[in-house]
C-alpha cells in the first residue's frame, strides 16, 4: 500500500515540491516561506494563535531599532526561522531529542535558504539575542504565569506590540516586511527573483 509519499519530498503552496534530502537542488520561493511561516503557530500551538511569520517580523523591528540602518541584520533576522516553512516549528525540548537525526536535515535546508536569499551569516549571533529576547517577551505574553520565562533573564527585554494576526494577515505582513527590506538592500535583484 502507498504511503501517499513521493520519497522525501514536500508539496508547497507554489505546487512544486522541496525534497528534504535535497534541499539545494529544491525551489525554494518567498511564497512559500511566507505561506507557511503565516500559518505556523509557535510554541507547537499550545497557544493563542502567534505565527512564525509575524514573530519574524518582530525580530526584524528589534534589529532595526537597535540597530538603525543595517538593513543586512533586518534581512537575517526576518529570514531567521525561513527553513521551518519545510521542517515546521518544532519545540526545543523535541528538538534537542531528535537532533542526532534532525540536526544535520535541518542544516542543510538552513543552509540552502540561506544561499538562497543570500543571508550573511556574520549577523548570526546577533540575531540569536534578538529571538531568544524575543522569545522571553512571547512567554511573558502568551504564558504570563509560566515560570518558564524567568528562565530568560540573561536576554535583553523588548517592548513589542502582539497583532495575534491570522495567517493570511501574517504572510502578508512578511511579504510586506521582505519588500520594505530588500528595497533598502544593494543586491535585493540577486535575492529576489521569484
Amino acid at each position: 500500500m502507498h504511503d501517499g509519499c513521493d520519497g522525501n519530498k514536500i508539496l508547497t503552496w507554489s505546487l512544486d515540491s522541496f525534497d528534504l534530502e535535497n534541499p539545494e537542488g529544491s525551489g525554494i520561493y518567498l511564497a512559500d516561506i511566507a505561506k507557511a511561516l503565516g500559518n505556523l503557530c509557535r510554541f507547537t500551538g499550545q497557544c493563542d494563535f502567534y505565527s512564525v511569520a509575524e514573530h519574524s517580523v518582530h525580530c526584524c523591528r528589534i534589529a532595526l531599532s537597535n540597530h538603525p540602518g543595517n538593513w543586512e541584520l533586518a534581512f537575517a533576522a526576518l529570514m531567521h526561522d525561513a527553513a521551518e516553512a519545510y521542517t515546521g516549528d518544532i519545540s526545543k525540548p523535541l528538538k534537542k531529542m531528535i537532533e542526532p537525526i534532525f540536526g544535520p536535515i535541518e542544516k542543510r535546508i538552513e543552509d540552502a535558504v540561506r544561499a538562497r536569499f543570500k543571508i550573511d551569516n556574520r549577523y548570526d549571533h546577533q540575531v540569536k539575542i534578538i529571538d531568544m529576547g524575543m522569545l522571553k517577551a512571547e512567554k511573558r505574553h502568551l504564558f504570563p504565569k509560566s515560570p518558564l520565562a524567568e528562565n530568560l533573564d540573561e536576554y535583553p527585554d523588548y517592548a513589542v506590540q502582539f497583532g495575534m494576526l491570522p495567517p493570511k494577515k501574517a504572510s502578508l505582513l512578511f511579504l510586506d516586511m521582505y519588500v520594505d527590506v530588500c528595497s533598502k538592500l544593494t543586491i535585493t535583484k540577486e535575492r529576489d527573483n521569484d
